[in-house]
This record gives C-alpha cells, sequence and structure tokens, in this order.
C-alpha cells in the first residue's frame, strides 16, 4: 500500500493503473510467498521464465520487468535492501519480434464507415481515421476543443474509472498536446452532430462531443467498433490502428514524415520512422523506379536528338 501510495504521487492515474495491474496479476501472485529482503538472482530468473511462456510482447515483458526493478529500487532507497537483485539480472532480451502493423486501406475504410447508420458513432470513428488521435485523445474532446477548421487536442480520458469517476489527465507527451487541421468532409459531419447536440436540453460547449455530459465508454466503442466490422466485411482492427491507418494513407499519398509525426503528437520523428520503417523501405524502392523511369526517358530523348 505504501508503495502504491508512493506511485500516485510520482504518476498520473493511468500510468499508475497500468503499473498496479501488472504488479497484481504478474509479480504479487509469483512472489507472494517471498519477502523481498530474501529474493534471489535465480528467483527473478525463475519469474521472467514463467513470464516469457506466456508469449506477451517484448515491450509487455519489458514494462514488467521495469515494475518489479522498481518495487526491488525501492526498497533499496528506503528499507536498506543491499542491491536491485533484478538489475543484476537485467531486462528480458529483445528477441521477440515486432508484430506487424495492421491497417485498414481507404477501401476498407470506406466499407467500414458506410454501414454505420448512428451519426454519433459514425463521426467517431470518421475522427479517429481522418486524425490519427489516439482513443483517449478523441473521447475527451469537448465542443470547445473544435475550432471549425481544427481540433486542439489538449487532454486524455483514462480507459479505466477512479471511485467510478472518469479520470482526465493531459495527453500522454508535452509534443502530443497539438492542433490538428481536418478535411471538409469531417468538419462537416462534426458540424452536423453539434445541430444535432444543440437540440439536447442543458447544452454547452462543455459537453463531450463524443457522448454529451458523459464521454463514450471505451468497452462500447470496442463492441460497436467489431459490430460494424462484421456487417461490412471487412477485417477487425484494433481501435489504435485506427491510428496506424491514418499514418499508412498519409505516407502513401507523398505526405511528409514530418508532417505526420506532428499530426500524431509522436515526441520525436524518430519514433514515426521506427513504426512505420516498412512502409518507407516501399517508398524507396518507388523512388528507384521513378529514377528508373526518368533516366530510361533522358537516354531516350538523347538518342533521338544525336
Amino acid at each position: 500500500l505504501e508503495y502504491y501510495d508512493f506511485l500516485q504521487i510520482k504518476y498520473k492515474y493511468q500510468t499508475f493503473s497500468k503499473i498496479e495491474e501488472r504488479v497484481k496479476n504478474h509479480i504479487l501472485p509469483f512472489f507472494k510467498d517471498y519477502f523481498v529482503i530474501n529474493i534471489k538472482h535465480y528467483d527473478v530468473i525463475n519469474w521472467m521464465k514463467y513470464i516469457d511462456s506466456n508469449n506477451y510482447s517484448y515491450n509487455y515483458c519489458s514494462s514488467l520487468f521495469s515494475a518489479l526493478s522498481d518495487i526491488l529500487g525501492y526498497a533499496v532507497s528506503f528499507y536498506g535492501l543491499n542491491e536491485n537483485i533484478a538489475k543484476k539480472v537485467g531486462n528480458f532480451p529483445k528477441k521477440k519480434p515486432k508484430k506487424e502493423i495492421s491497417f485498414w486501406t481507404f477501401e476498407e475504410y470506406n466499407k467500414f464507415i458506410s454501414c454505420i447508420p448512428d451519426r454519433l458513432y459514425k463521426t467517431f470513428f470518421e475522427t479517429l481515421y481522418s486524425t490519427g488521435m489516439r482513443q483517449g485523445e478523441c473521447i475527451a474532446l469537448k465542443w470547445s476543443d473544435f475550432k471549425e477548421d481544427f481540433i486542439e487536442v489538449n487532454k486524455t480520458i483514462s480507459k479505466t474509472k477512479y471511485n467510478g469517476e472518469y479520470v482526465i489527465n493531459s495527453p500522454k507527451t508535452a509534443s502530443s498536446c497539438r492542433i490538428i487541421y481536418i478535411d471538409e468532409k469531417l468538419k462537416k459531419s462534426l458540424n452536423d452532430l453539434l445541430e444535432q447536440e444543440k437540440n439536447k436540453e442543458n447544452f454547452n460547449s462543455n459537453w463531450f462531443i463524443f457522448g454529451g455530459n458523459k464521454p463514450l465508454s471505451a468497452t462500447t466503442i470496442l463492441r460497436k467498433k467489431n459490430y460494424y466490422c462484421e456487417i461490412s466485411n471487412v477485417k477487425k482492427i484494433r481501435i489504435h490502428e485506427f491510428r496506424h491507418s491514418h499514418a499508412t494513407l498519409l505516407l502513401s499519398k507523398g505526405i511528409p514524415i514530418t508532417v505526420i509525426s506532428q499530426r500524431l503528437g509522436h515526441s520525436n520523428i524518430e519514433m514515426t520512422l521506427n513504426t512505420y520503417s516498412h512502409l518507407i523501405k516501399e517508398d524507396e524502392k518507388k523512388a528507384t523506379m521513378l529514377l528508373n523511369e526518368l533516366k530510361t526517358s533522358l537516354n531516350f530523348f538523347l538518342v533521338l536528338i544525336n
């Protein structure tokens, strides 16, 4: 409990809740019969084998290791534990292949969106696809954040509730606070939804765009997404992959990676490059083909004039 109090002071609620989940579900069950002072290197190794047997992604395994190491580090700092044995053992080796990014083509997205009759959910999914926002950022939007030509992203909402209440935080990083300019179609969809909402009693600009006086539930969004995937007969992608679909579409149309990185709110361009490196390689092939075509045309022209 004391360690949890420490985490709540140190982190935003959304981050705290993730760490708490990792500790409760993956660390305490294994080490419940141990005193911290008695944990040896082989205990940590056996725990790592246990975690690895679940076939989690490298990033998730690494986050679990960090949680364990932080607990032991806390004991070193405040309770006189001699050393952080997890640090000596070292993190999971980065041996698992990176998961392939799944996304929709523009045609798949159109099949999906055309099957949604409900204006609220149709506009929500259109906003995700057309802006590349994270789900929490999109759910947290209020009408005051809609500025006709752009959307101002300045907050996010936790997927989990605290004491029954939604938790609104500042975005993931400082660069996540951004302005995203929107296309005419999305602008019309948002204005149509706004006119619909204005007819409701007590409407004001502090209402959530997606939900009214309360934001949409993440579980309801997931259920609706899966349902519309089924009836439109398109492959199921995760909510976060609407974001990948947005970035992929822009890359395929030649939009500079710097612009895409800004729209996504990435803290640096390297993050964008690493995430979409496979698509950039395809662009390199296109560049080579273009050079071949240009040089072939030039050689043909030189032959003609000579």
